[in-house]
């Protein structure tokens, strides 16, 4: 499922699976309580999709749908539920998301594993909910299950997220800035993420080349910017 938290601080939960096909549920935790709110239903049950909060909203990219194949809607919430606003540019899932918080969102990576479980080095920018394009803008390797942070003083930076049996690390929009990131000791696929204070959190993962199918780890680290 796909998590994000809004600038009130609302925490929401998007999608996932379920028996039968991916879930069209959304709920919403209001900041400062304990009681979970439906909210407006996705057009289309997803697993797999990816969410972010953005200074326009939240918007919620890709996934499998019910029958199980990868899609390449992009929904923005609105005051009367969701609406399409674009499409990535291939079908794709377990794919990362990332935002500067001013209009700017990147959709990045993923993988089709219904046509030969293809990893993608493919990012899609959305501006202000319209498409935009940067044809030179691409991952350093196709990576499945990556994840995406926007780091103050350095940008778009991408970890984790494998091709097979290889997990990759950092990757940076601004190259110069990758050296900058430690390396993680166990590098890995489909972690949880999220930066707060000038800190980094990783949560959790996987490397199946290595027999790690899930882990309970937690990582935190602060970066530098020069």
């Amino acid at each position: 499922m796909a998590v994000v938290v809004d600038g009130k601080g609302d925490i929401w939960v998007m999608g996932g699976w379920v028996t039968g096909g991916g879930s069209d549920s959304v709920w919403k935790l209001p900041n400062g309580t304990k009681v979970w709110q439906e909210g407006p239903k996705l057009p289309q049950g997803r697993v797999g999709g990816t969410a972010v909060n953005d200074s326009d909203g939240i918007v919620f990219a890709g996934g499998t749908n019910p029958d199980h194949d990868a899609t390449d809607t992009i929904w923005a919430l609105g005051d009367t539920g969701w609406k399409e606003i674009g499409r990535l540019s291939d079908r794709r899932e377990k794919l990362a998301s990332a935002s500067d918080g001013a209009g700017t969102v990147w959709f990045i990576g993923g993988v089709q594993q219904t046509d030969g479980n293809k990893a993608k080095d493919t990012i899609d920018i959305i501006q202000h909910h319209n498409k935009y394009v940067d044809g030179n803008l691409r991952l350093d390797h196709p990576r499945e299950a990556p994840s995406a942070v926007n780091l103050e003083g350095i940008g778009l930076c991408v970890f984790g997220g494998h091709d097979g049996g290889t997990v990759y690390g950092w990757w940076c929009k601004n190259s110069a800035k990758t050296a900058l990131l430690p390396k993680q000791p166990v590098p890995r696929s489909g972690m949880a993420v999220a930066v707060s204070g000038g800190v980094v959190y990783a949560v959790g993962g996987y490397d199946t080349a290595n027999n790690v199918n899930g882990t309970k780890t937690v990582e935190a680290f602060k970066y530098t910017r020069d």
